[in-house]
């Protein structure tokens, strides 16, 4: 299998980050790492050795971002 460039795997990265923006804003907080796990598994054979580290920093990078999201849209509340 063919290992992406890093300037494939960044860019990859962005455009996964950009697709998740909407969902991040609607899915529930614990749903997110999950959901970005299943778009890395995709792609993560592809990542080359000397590039892992670079690729699950950028990674951890964009859970941050979706986690922000999400807690700048809280829940509604709900009557009990």
């Amino acid at each position: 299998m063919t290992k992406m460039t890093r300037e494939e795997l960044d860019h990859w990265v962005q455009d996964m980050a950009a697709r998740l923006k909407p969902e991040a804003e609607t899915a529930h907080a614990g749903d997110l790492a999950e959901i970005v796990a299943g778009e890395v598994e995709v792609i993560e054979a592809r990542v080359a050795v000397e590039d892992l580290d670079h690729f699950h920093d950028q990674v951890r990078d964009v859970i941050e971002a979706l986690a922000c999201i999400r807690a700048s849209n809280p829940d509604e509340p709900t009557d009990l």
